[in-house]
């Protein structure tokens, strides 16, 4: 697994980095290792969260954070069907192809799959403003975080097909909406982005901040 050195435990955001990572290096034995441990460990199994993963989990496996979070499901998915392009599909969970399309389904339509929003539980799109949330959960779908809009991701999954009609009505039109929005998020001076915006027009939502005096600089996930 990918250690969160700073707090002491295993994050869906690393790991998934770390399969980002390996797949580019052509590290296929290290990239089935930490998606071995992922997989195990991290992704939800018959709750209302199936196919979600836990965002975060200790050195034991255990799961410790209570809800996922997007950036990582983004990157585990397309990290997968990467390697399905590098290295082919294996069986089980090194079908990564298969993997992938898992991921990339409960994404968009877990609320398909619930019969609905049960206990919170949403899409990690939300398919009126067609973006990502900042977690399937409650209140904090209605609002986004910059750092999560990957609109290469979603070309490339459109591109290699894995994304039909009906699904890409659900997320971004690459290169459209997020695009067109960095601009009202970003500060002026530095153009560094807030770490969290409002969901209709990309204005920064209340609360949020750049993290900086006068808003100059960016949030640290803004260096995704």
């Amino acid at each position: 697994y990918i250690f969160d050195t700073g707090n002491r435990d295993i994050r869906s955001e690393g790991m998934s980095y770390g399969m980002m990572i390996a797949v580019q290096m052509n590290k296929k034995s290290h990239f089935d290792a930490v998606w071995n441990w992922a997989k195990t460990n991290m992704q939800y199994q018959g709750t209302e969260w199936d196919g979600y993963f836990a965002w975060q989990c200790n050195a034991r496996g255990r799961k410790t954070g209570t809800s996922p979070a997007s950036d990582g499901e983004e990157y585990l998915a397309t990290a997968l069907l990467l390697a399905a392009h590098r290295w082919g599909n294996g069986t089980g969970i090194y079908n990564y192809e298969a993997e992938a399309n898992r991921i990339l389904n409960t994404m968009l339509h877990k609320q398909d799959m619930n019969g609905g929003v049960v206990n919170g539980v949403t899409n990690m799109f939300d398919g009126t403003q067609k973006e990502v949330v900042f977690v399937p959960y409650f209140s904090s779908a209605a609002h986004t975080d910059p750092s999560y809009h990957l609109p290469a991701f979603y070309e490339l999954e459109s591109l290699f097909d894995y994304f039909g009609p009906q699904d890409l009505l659900l997320i971004e039109d690459p290169p459209g909406v997020v695009r067109a929005r960095r601009d009202c998020v970003c500060a002026g001076e530095t153009s560094a982005r807030c770490d969290v915006s409002a969901h209709d027009d990309g204005r920064v939502r209340d609360g949020a901040t750049r993290g900086g005096p006068g808003d100059r600089y960016g949030h640290r996930d803004d260096a995704r």
